[in-house]
């Protein structure tokens, strides 16, 4: 359920093809890479999607939910964090999950641009995690987050990395790790000064890259620090807008215990867990009777809640 969704087909009627490249400023030595897909003449919500760790604004479920949002009648927004996509001459920074004011500068970007003045976050994984930290520190802006949806978010980062390395999910953390280390290999060509790729050698987990890369190069020093800090866990109860999160009890990599220290009574938050469903998978067997809602489970739920909250119909 993990691997297999990402590889089937999805129904995206040229939706991929009709993005219009943007680049978002950030800061002086960084932009983001994302990609647009405006409706002309409709004023709507801008929902801006995040991928999960090592992912892309190219991976199948941001693809999926994306265009299902753009048939619904709604701005859709695929966005890179740093580095990914094809965005490393962009950015001298790596990503990480405690990012959340780069959604909250894309957000204000499109605020002043395009006159846009309502929001929706949608997030996969470590994307999850990242926006709903985005949602939590929404106070006094001049713009309105309508709905925040997550899919398998790695709430708890300390906890996700402890499951990642359990002997039974090491196939996940080589996938994860082939990927991370080709990335510093790249940042050391462009920034020799500021990457050192010998210290690739003594990477052997995530935890390990974390620990040598992620947290020192984004200011938290170790690796505990940085989970213990990015974690949405400890903010989610700050989330004022209507927000939907979707976890499975067979995901191998974010353990569903993460999800039961949520606050229940918070009426504004709806958890949904599912017996199975893995890591962002949730593929059923059949359609949904709906022209847009096809196997792809949790992609449906996300754009049947944001309808609901919405004044947007299709």
């Amino acid at each position: 359920m993990t691997i297999v969704p990402g590889f089937l087909p999805r129904k995206l009627a040229g939706f991929e093809q009709s993005g219009q490249k943007e680049l978002i400023p950030i800061n002086s030595e960084t932009s983001l890479l994302a990609y647009l897909h405006w409706q002309e003449g409709v004023k709507s919500p801008l929902a801006i999607i995040l991928h999960g760790l090592e992912g892309s604004s190219q991976s199948s479920h941001v693809l999926g939910i994306g265009s299902k949002l753009y048939a619904s009648g709604f701005n859709v927004l695929r966005l890179n964090m740093r580095n990914c996509g094809g965005s490393a001459a962009y950015s001298k920074t790596l990503y990480n999950a405690g990012m959340w004011e780069d959604a909250r500068d894309v957000m204000s970007f499109f605020h002043h641009s395009k006159g846009v003045d309502e929001f929706i976050l949608v997030g996969y994984s470590l994307g999850g995690n990242l926006l709903l930290n985005t949602a939590s520190n929404h106070e006094g802006l001049n713009y309105e987050i309508k709905a925040a949806c997550a899919v398998s978010p790695s709430i708890d980062l300390a906890n996700s990395v402890a499951e990642l390395e359990k002997p039974q999910n090491q196939i996940y953390q080589n996938w994860f790790l082939r990927t991370m280390k080709a990335r510093i290999l790249a940042k050391a060509k462009q920034y020799p000064e500021t990457y050192d790729a010998r210290k690739l050698k003594q990477i052997k987990s995530v935890r390990d890259f974390d620990e040598i890369y992620t947290a020192p190069h984004g200011g938290y020093g170790t690796a505990d620090r940085y989970y213990h800090e990015a974690s949405s866990i400890l903010q989610i109860r700050q989330i004022k807008c209507p927000t939907l999160i979707l976890a499975a009890e067979d995901d191998p990599l974010v353990p569903i215990d993460s999800f039961h220290r949520i606050d229940a009574q918070q009426s504004n938050i709806e958890i949904l867990i599912t017996k199975a469903g893995g890591h962002g998978g949730f593929y059923q067997n059949s359609p949904e009777d709906d022209g847009i809602f096809d196997q792809f489970w949790a992609e449906n739920r996300v754009v049947e809640f944001i309808k609901e909250v919405s004044s947007i119909r299709s």
